[in-house]
């Protein structure tokens, strides 16, 4: 990013309030002191997603995000973390995902970018519908995406940009939907991580100087005091605004792929850690009934 960014209340977390959230409390300080609206909860998410909707388009089994940072713009930037309720073999699992999302000022071609590291533990929910390929004929991503696209994709995700979408340790799956392009990693992103902000805004940084989209002006680096901690969260239900913010109504984008149900990835290991499970209760039951039948 162009604009100094103080990382001041990352490094100084400021004393906990009682009755808050101390990791919340460092996100918004650290958001708010860097003049970036944050919002605690929202349980309307509006953005298109595969971690916030299903293929049909609905809002997933309560989905809901938290730590919501909103970058100003244009083009506006987004970083929070979301939840929703996967449902397994009659159990419900909590699904946690950190997400970027970045509004896009120019027509972008439908893509899904799939980390495979991440894929192995943590698929995303949906895919689209169509056959992928190994990107640049590496094990590093598979591309989800019509032929059409896959010189533009060559193109954006260079060396640079998928060196920063996974170093080993931190990485991102990517997917371009309806106008935006997000980035999911499969734990929070709004942190009180210093490193993770910084790894954050430098790939952001990257994409949209790739994309040509506009950064945010410069601003002179903040020197005066931070403002008083107050003795209490100043939100609590603040409602999310819609996010585009380049005034000019929606960019024109290409049509969105079809998708599939991914669901069956996401829950394999659930499903046979509740079937090894019933399976040994099965056994013992039987094993017990046995023995007490030799009694008899």
């Amino acid at each position: 990013m162009t604009a100094p960014v103080n990382f001041t209340p990352l490094y100084e977390p400021p004393a906990p309030v009682r009755g808050w959230d101390p990791l919340a409390q460092i996100v918004q300080i650290f958001a708010e002191d860097n003049g970036w609206p944050y919002y605690p909860f929202t349980a309307e998410q509006p953005l298109p997603g595969v971690i916030f909707r299903e293929r049909d388009g609905r809002a997933r089994f309560m989905q809901r995000s938290v730590n919501i940072v909103r970058i100003p713009g244009p083009p506006l930037t987004e970083i929070g973390n979301s939840f929703y309720t996967e449902i397994a073999v009659g159990n419900q699992f909590t699904q946690s995902w950190g997400y970027v999302a970045l509004e896009l000022e120019t027509p972008a071609p439908p893509l899904v970018l799939a980390n495979q590291r991440l894929s192995r533990r943590s698929p995303l929910p949906s895919l689209p519908d169509v056959k992928p390929m190994p990107f640049k004929n590496q094990d590093r991503f598979l591309l989800y995406a019509d032929p059409g696209a896959f010189a533009w994709a060559d193109w954006l995700f260079d060396d640079e940009i998928q060196a920063l979408l996974d170093d080993g340790t931190l990485g991102f799956h990517v997917e371009i939907n309806a106008g935006s392009l997000f980035l999911y990693a499969p734990h929070p992103l709004a942190v009180p991580d210093p490193a993770v902000w910084q790894r954050l805004l430098a790939l952001i940084s990257a994409l949209r100087t790739r994309l040509g989209g506009r950064l945010p002006e410069p601003r002179a680096p903040i020197s005066s005091p931070r403002p008083p901690v107050p003795n209490e969260p100043p939100y609590t239900t603040a409602p999310l605004p819609p996010a585009s913010t380049t005034g000019q109504g929606p960019v024109r984008q290409p049509a969105s792929l079809p998708m599939r149900s991914n669901g069956g990835a996401v829950n394999f290991r659930r499903i046979w850690v509740v079937l090894a499970v019933v399976l040994g209760f099965t056994v013992t039951g039987m094993g017990v009934a046995a023995l007490l039948g030799a009694f008899h």
